[in-house]
């Protein structure tokens, strides 16, 4: 069989789970004998003078027309579209998604769907209406999860064409051992500092700054934890269309360092803001944090890859029942909220801190399910499946 697939993405400019989680893919495949070939995308860069992001992306987008074109040429690849979710990703990938479907009608194609922003479209919305039209022109829809597979199922969309393949960590999932290390010595050590973590971009529905108000709340109140906390923001400053707190850097940053220094003035508290990390420095931090915090309202929210990161590395959670949050964590991995008030927030991070049993339970539950359900070798496995399914039948 050949086994050839053509992954076909948008340009990351900043971290994006979506690319991310396309390269993991490709690296998966690749490891088990597949033959991975990438088309990127190139992204808008906003930060440029106008007429050079201009010529820079329409010369880009045309190079990466011609490159996909080739590359499905070459052989009978399955090929594989992450389509973003706007007008102009549907305009950059979609023309020739469409034209290679009118003209090689034999080739297979996968959309991979990773973001839910299609499920606040009217249902007979533009967008709405090019977003069907690329999905009715596949063979294949791949999703994280259930909520985002019933929504298509509701826009007419086949089941049979729909596959659930959730998310997996870049992250290398810690052994048992480690975990229970981990939260053994906070136990055995009451001077050793409880470490909370927030690491996203920085965007507010996201939640850092609920992040920062309940660790300023947890800390400061009367019954106040018996031991240090060590507290940990991480991530770059971000913005988006959701953003109305904060509109401009200076704003956001003058904010953030205001209310470091304020936990920092509490004593036996230390804050540090970090602004994004990667790789092995990425991993350290997990590794060191008992407790994850993501009290996210992001409207568009899906399956962030933050939260298998965490699970591998052994914290327990604080989370909102926000996107596919809830399926990707289950029910005893720590605390998933509907309510993500700063209160409900530091009344779950003090439960964790407090009842070592509890958070340990949690720790062990969520690793658990990082390794069986959202490990890397489970996911290249899924991956696997779905392309060798439609290899057989082009």
């Amino acid at each position: 069989m050949n086994q050839t697939a053509v992954f076909a993405y948008p340009q990351a400019i900043t971290y994006s789970g979506q690319t991310a989680a396309t390269l993991l893919a490709m690296r998966e495949l690749k490891a088990v004998g597949w033959n991975c070939r990438s088309v990127e995308f190139t992204a808008m860069d906003r930060s440029q003078p106008r007429l050079g992001r201009l010529l820079r992306y329409g010369s880009g987008v045309v190079m990466a027309w011609v490159k996909l074109v080739a590359n499905a040429l070459n052989g009978r690849p399955v090929i594989v579209f992450n389509h973003g979710q706007s007008l102009s990703s549907f305009l950059r990938m979609g023309v020739p998604h469409l034209a290679i479907r009118l003209l090689l009608p034999r080739r297979k194609i996968v959309t991979s769907l990773h973001g839910s922003v299609f499920m606040t479209w009217a249902r007979n919305s533009l967008k709405m209406r090019l977003f069907l039209r690329l999905l009715n022109a596949s063979d294949e829809i791949t999703v994280l999860g259930a909520s985002q597979r019933e929504q298509l199922i509701k826009l007419g969309v086949l089941g049979e064409r729909i596959t659930m393949l959730p998310n997996t960590a870049d992250l290398d999932i810690a052994t048992e051992e480690s975990v229970r290390t981990k939260h053994i010595a906070l136990f055995e050590n009451s001077q050793a500092p409880l470490v909370l973590l927030h690491l996203s971009l920085l965007i507010e529905s996201k939640g850092y700054a609920d992040f920062l108000e309940a660790c300023l709340a947890l800390a400061s109140a009367d019954d106040r934890l018996p031991r240090p906390i060590e507290i940990l923001l991480v991530g770059p400053m971000a913005f988006t269309g959701f953003c109305t707190r904060f509109i401009n850097p200076e704003t956001k940053r003058v904010w953030i360092e205001k209310k470091i220094a304020e936990l920092n003035a509490l004593s036996g508290v230390s804050a540090r803001w970090i602004e994004g990390a990667g790789g092995e420095e990425k991993e350290k931090l997990f590794e060191s944090a008992h407790v994850f915090v993501f009290p996210s309202r992001y409207p568009v929210e899906a399956q962030p890859l933050v939260l298998l990161e965490a699970m591998s590395a052994g914290c327990g959670l604080v989370v909102s029942d926000q996107g596919e949050i809830p399926t990707t964590v289950g029910d005893e991995t720590g605390f998933c909220l509907s309510d993500i008030s700063v209160t409900s927030l530091a009344q779950a991070v003090r439960t964790l801190a407090t009842d070592h049993n509890r958070r340990m339970a949690a720790a062990l539950a969520g690793h658990k399910r990082a390794k069986t359900v959202f490990s890397p070798r489970v996911y290249g496995e899924r991956w696997v499946m779905l392309l060798n399914r439609l290899q057989k039948t082009s």
